[in-house]
């Protein structure tokens, strides 16, 4: 006979709501009991009915996932998406993909609440999802943004690109410059302050190039030929977007520059390309993985509990990988 909610709270001497509670992490259930809850659950094989408590608690069952058309295939956004699901089925939920035609028509599957990645200011995406009545939370929310939120994950961009704007200089570079998509999220915001407030600091010009969010191979060959025609102009590239720094290092290495010595290079966003590359480069490695399992976390807590508590920021630590590009280890 399959076990039931109430086989599981008579093996652990407690009421069928205590049990209840217990197993849906909810409820002033002390810790001790919980523990002997799930024990009780573990030994007698017992699975929740998620449909009849999603029914019971008029949810759905599904949270949303809104990656914006800027947004693309690459590896931060596949490991984020998998951090996101990871911790979304731990808790017996699934996560829908949204699309921006589906939120703007109103024809969206519903769900319970929607993992916003990279919030631009102004998007009518967001507009429309911050303005329903399911709790949004975002992937590097701006300040005005996570104020209407319920919440949000991600890197301390001000420190992550001055960690990795300190680098290049430490290695002699004088005239670096960096490229960025304009300043309408979070992370760019984020990211330029931490440039331009190190390049202050060591007393050098912060030169900002700005290219698109997600550029493609014309718009790095076009700002590389640019910027590298003149030899003396520029001594370092940090280039923000993830995929960016590859075409850099391509027009580098065809305009005759030694990449390492009398240029530097370096990378908003570690991946397979910035590790097998000769030279390989210098980056930050964001854990998007674990941004997305926090993301994923902080809104189910939400849909469980709405309450009217404040949003909740949760920063995942970042590293530094300092390699040849920037003189770093061979």
């Amino acid at each position: 006979m399959t076990p039931t909610l109430r086989d599981v709270a008579q093996l652990a001497g407690v009421a069928f709501s205590t049990a209840s509670d217990a197993l849906a992490g909810k409820g002033r259930v002390a810790p001790e009991t919980r523990e002997r809850v799930l024990s009780a659950a573990k030994q007698l094989g017992y699975r929740p009915n998620l449909s009849a408590r999603n029914l019971r608690l008029a949810r759905t069952g599904a949270i949303g996932l809104y990656l914006p058309r800027r947004s693309s295939t690459r590896s931060y956004y596949v490991d984020l998406t998998f951090g996101v699901v990871d911790a979304a089925q731990r808790a017996g939920a699934a996560v829908t993909l949204l699309t921006e035609d589906q939120i703007l028509e109103g024809s969206s599957p519903l769900v319970d609440g929607t993992v916003v990645v990279d919030p631009a200011e102004g998007d009518p995406v967001l507009e429309a999802l911050l303005d329903s009545s399911a709790p949004v939370v975002c992937v590097d929310p701006g300040e005005s943004v996570l104020a209407r939120s319920a919440g949000g994950a991600g890197t301390d961009n001000v420190a992550a690109l001055a960690a990795l704007t300190a680098t290049v200089l430490q290695g002699g570079a004088r005239r670096p410059v960096l490229l960025a998509p304009p300043l309408d999220s979070g992370w760019s915001a984020g990211s330029r302050r931490g440039y331009e407030f190190t390049c202050a600091e060591s007393g050098v010009p912060a030169r900002v190039a700005e290219i698109p969010f997600t550029p493609d191979v014309a718009d790095i060959a076009a700002v590389s030929r640019e910027l590298l025609d003149d030899r003396d102009a520029v001594d370092a590239v940090i280039a923000l977007p993830e995929g960016a720094v590859i075409g850099v290092l391509t027009a580098a290495l065809a305009a005759g520059r030694r990449v390492g010595d009398d240029l530097m290079l370096a990378s908003g966003v570690d991946n397979l390309d910035t590790r097998t590359a000769t030279p390989a480069i210098t980056a930050l490695d964001l854990h998007a993985r674990e941004i997305g399992i926090d993301c994923a976390e902080l809104l189910l807590a939400r849909v469980r509990d709405p309450g009217d508590g404040e949003p909740e920021l949760r920063i995942v630590p970042f590293e530094l990988r300092v390699r040849e590009s920037t003189g770093g280890p061979r």
